[in-house]
């Protein structure tokens, strides 16, 4: 029994160790976010009117003159209330800030910029999940010209939902558009949030 005591020993030593380093490098991170809040709480506003804004697609199918579409909304309630709140989006600003988080954004802009910026990146989330849930209903209705217009809107907006580029990859290998198989993969590269790895692998499967 005492061979074992003083390897018992040295074991509690080293776990109070690392238990204080762990506690202090905690410390040490809780107070780095609080410095840089506070930074970013000071921060002055800053010029926002030209960032990368999402430019609106004038030449997206519309209903009043497309009977295929027109006949599928009719017919369809979550296809149409997706239509229309994509449309609803028509001539505001909206904005792909997925890569930053509210202190990056009033470190970056200033704090009296974060409600602005907030509300325009909640109107970019609802472009880009309308256009993946309109374009994956009007594919399974076969209308693909319309579904591709839309999801192609998504794929230039910098969407990174997954249905988005699984259903344009259907679309373009049904098609023998290998050129559009190439411009999606492009489009995925640029993705910076954690979908990326997803995506990818969804358009490298065969």
């Amino acid at each position: 029994m005492h061979f074992i005591l003083p390897y018992f020993i040295i074991i509690l030593v080293v776990i109070q160790l690392l238990l204080k380093k762990s506690d202090n490098s905690q410390q040490n991170k809780i107070k780095q976010f609080w410095e840089r809040e506070q930074k970013a709480n000071a921060t002055r506003k800053q010029d926002i009117s030209n960032l990368n804004y999402v430019k609106w697609d004038d030449s997206l199918p519309l209903k009043e003159d497309n009977r295929t579409l027109s006949d599928i909304l009719d017919n369809n309630n979550e296809a149409l209330a997706s239509y229309e709140a994509i449309m609803s989006l028509k001539g505001k600003q909206m904005i792909n800030l997925t890569e930053y988080s509210n202190t990056d954004l009033k470190l970056k802009y200033g704090v009296a910029n974060l409600e602005t910026l907030t509300e325009y990146e909640d109107n970019y989330t609802s472009l880009i999940m309308n256009i993946a849930t309109l374009g994956h209903i009007l594919m399974e209705q076969e209308d693909t010209k319309d579904a591709a217009a839309y999801l192609e809107f998504g794929i230039r907006s910098g969407s990174d939902i997954r249905s988005n580029y699984a259903d344009l990859k259907n679309i373009y290998t049904n098609e023998g558009n290998n050129s559009g198989l190439s411009n999606l993969k492009r489009y995925a590269e640029l993705i910076k949030s954690v979908n990326k790895d997803t995506i990818m692998h969804i358009l490298d499967e065969a």
